[in-house]
């Protein structure tokens, strides 16, 4: 993310989402709703913390806000909205600064069935970037 942070120059209240399309509410599934990930001028970075994303595997949108341009006060909020934050909302994030691989199976639902007794053998699992190398792990729930 250094070449975005230098090219975009991030700002304080500037924003990065994970989106399907950028400037929609297209918001993928099972991507945390915490995505929008505040930037500061030496720290510019997107995460989740320890809320595990669990969406297909696919490319997704980078998506940028930044209130620069917008009138704002010097908290971020936007004036005459009270405090209703700039780039708060994914419809917010319009610029398309890049895409985002995300590794693993897709679609997330690959039903197989195995029967009891019998030696089972689990293939043609279909994602994004699967190698030989990649394991499986068989749960109740995950």
């Amino acid at each position: 993310m250094d070449d975005f942070e230098e090219l975009l120059d991030f700002g304080t209240f500037d924003s990065i989402i994970v989106l399907d399309t950028c400037g929609t509410s297209s918001t993928p599934p099972r991507f945390p709703s915490s995505s929008v990930e505040r930037m500061g001028p030496q720290d510019a970075h997107l995460g989740w913390g320890t809320t595990v994303a669990s969406a297909a595997g696919g490319a997704y949108r980078l998506c940028w806000c930044t209130p620069v341009g917008l009138e704002t006060n010097s908290t971020g909020h936007l004036n005459g909205t009270g405090q209703q934050p700039a780039c708060q909302v994914p419809e917010d994030h319009s610029v398309d600064i890049g895409t985002l691989h995300f590794v693993g199976a897709s679609p997330l639902f690959q039903d197989r069935t195995c029967i009891s007794g019998q030696t089972c053998v689990l293939q043609g699992i279909r994602g994004q970037h699967l190698s030989v190398e990649d394991r499986l792990l068989l749960l109740d729930t995950c």
